[in-house]
């Protein structure tokens, strides 16, 4: 199996995870450990490579930046019926997140659900409502007012999918504000040891599960991760995966999610999305996913919940944005194929593998495109020629067909393994938005740029380069004074640079 580009997955993982020195003091005591007795693994879950349902069944939906209220969605109904996908992922027009003090107002979702219910379109059926994992200022797993929020939100939430005629809700558990995913950084950290805290998260996982499927018996709740989100922390001994969760950016997911697994009801379901698949590129890269993917997890799984775990759904992603180039960035693979042609097969290839390894659906991620409203300027004759490739892919795979590897691809991954990344912790910002010159061509604060990208509510960057890169990095917050250093400087870069923090001056 093709490795997983250790630029964009496995060093994000590592830096979320902890920090950089300790993270390479704990490889390096890993090396030296190896002979040591293993973590005893549970027993295997089925091979299913062998029982794919068809692919004519099988479901394409859109998730992206361009994810429309039910508004926006009735003032384009023509581009909704015209989308290449069976359904796709919207959001109520208040906020998405639920694990915030004060819940969703009724009265509004009351208003979403009717503008949905009058647009009488097919796709809604396969269609979902947006929910993400990050926090609220000052929420507290502890409090149980603030739960009580949560779960009324998380009620109201369930309530309009299933008004609506929707499949469910697309969870993005990444804390894109604050992270409650984090032991250390809780409100009531204080209180309660690691252990005692996963115990009080599992039991609101329970209860979160309990409140959707309680309005929505049916409901699916598609996690674009499940657990692949911590499969990186797993030690040699149970003590050393705790020791690893207590200290990881996703450490008290697991909790959660055996929460949610241990009031899951028949009927409901919980679907695994799978969102390392953005990165793969061969057939084998899919096919190892459905035996690897869940069976890594296992040790994260209470033993009694392994059987319902056993049942979760294995989804799939594809990433058009990355395979076509649209950043224009060494940070992705596209940048590196030679034409606009090899980019377009790349992309229908992992299109038609991804639905004919995903258990019943696949979700088609994509930041520059805009599906369901006026798009960015410029990308319409892209996304024109990106809509025949999708059409042509879907084809292909309701006949259980698939499209072939490009022949360039193999000189694409030489030159992308060949990059180097510099990165860091961004220390004291205190989630203010950064932004980053490159050369002195800057990028917008909080976005993707073409070589930086910063992640975990801020706490952590890293910029990706050609090999033998020369240039200077340097971050800016507005209204802020400078960090220190003020900048870095390169020359002819041959390695990485994972120790390259910035603190902001006080």
């Amino acid at each position: 199996m093709t490795q997983i580009p250790r630029k964009l997955i496995l060093s994000f993982w590592l830096l979320s995870t902890c920090q950089l020195s300790a993270c390479q003091a704990q490889s390096t005591e890993a090396q030296s450990t190896q002979a040591q007795p293993t973590q005893a693994q549970p027993a295997a879950l089925p091979d299913e490579l062998a029982e794919l349902g068809a692919t004519s069944t099988k479901k394409l939906i859109e998730y992206g930046w361009d994810m429309p209220t039910p508004q926006i969605l009735q003032a384009n109904p023509a581009r909704l019926a015209a989308a290449p996908f069976d359904g796709l992922t919207l959001r109520l027009s208040g906020a998405q997140i639920v694990f915030r003090r004060g819940s969703l107002d009724a009265a509004q979702v009351s208003r979403d659900v009717a503008t949905l219910r009058a647009l009488n379109s097919n796709k809604l059926a396969n269609s979902y409502l947006s929910m993400y994992g990050g926090a609220g200022p000052g929420w507290d797993w502890l409090s149980d007012g603030d739960w009580a929020q949560t779960e009324r939100s998380a009620r109201l939430v369930a309530r309009a999918a299933k008004a609506a005629g929707l499949r469910g809700v697309m969870f993005d558990m990444e804390p894109y504000e604050l992270n409650p995913w984090q032991y250390g950084n809780q409100p009531g950290a204080g209180k309660l040891d690691f252990a005692q805290f996963q115990t009080r998260v599992r039991a609101r996982g329970a209860a979160f599960m309990r409140a959707m499927q309680g309005e929505y018996p049916g409901i699916q709740i598609y996690s674009l991760y499940l657990l692949s989100a911590t499969d990186d922390v797993q030690g040699a001994t149970p003590a050393e995966t705790q020791n690893n969760l207590s200290g990881s950016g996703y450490g008290l997911w697991p909790a959660f999610v055996n929460g949610m697994l241990d009031a899951l009801a028949p009927g409901a379901s919980l679907v695994e999305g799978n969102e390392h698949a953005y990165y793969y590129l061969h057939a084998a890269d899919f096919d190892e996913s459905r035996r690897t993917v869940r069976q890594r997890a296992l040790p994260l799984v209470a033993p009694e919940n392994r059987a319902r775990y056993g049942k979760v759904q294995m989804g799939q992603a594809i990433f058009a944005d990355g395979v076509l180039d649209l950043w224009k960035s060494p940070r992705f693979i596209g940048y590196y194929f030679p034409d606009w042609a090899a980019r377009e097969q790349t992309l229908g290839h992992n299109i038609t593998h991804a639905l004919r390894t995903a258990d019943e659906v696949a979700w088609f991620y994509n930041e520059n495109f805009n599906w369901w409203a006026e798009g960015k300027p410029g990308q319409e004759p892209n996304q024109q020629r990106v809509r025949a490739v999708i059409e042509g892919a879907r084809q292909l795979a309701r006949s259980g067909q698939t499209i072939p590897e490009v022949a360039s691809l193999k000189a694409a991954e030489a030159a992308f393994a060949g990059q180097v990344s510099v990165g860091g912790d961004l220390i004291g910002t205190n989630n203010a938005p950064v932004s980053f010159e490159v050369n002195g061509v800057n990028s917008p604060a909080g976005e993707i740029g073409p070589n930086c990208a910063t992640w975990n509510a801020g706490q952590h960057y890293s910029c990706t380069f050609p090999g033998n890169w020369s240039g200077t990095i340097r971050p800016n917050i507005v209204g802020k004074p400078a960090f220190d250093p003020p900048e870095r400087r390169y020359t002819n870069l041959k390695k990485d640079d994972w120790q390259a923090h910035f603190t902001l001056k006080p």
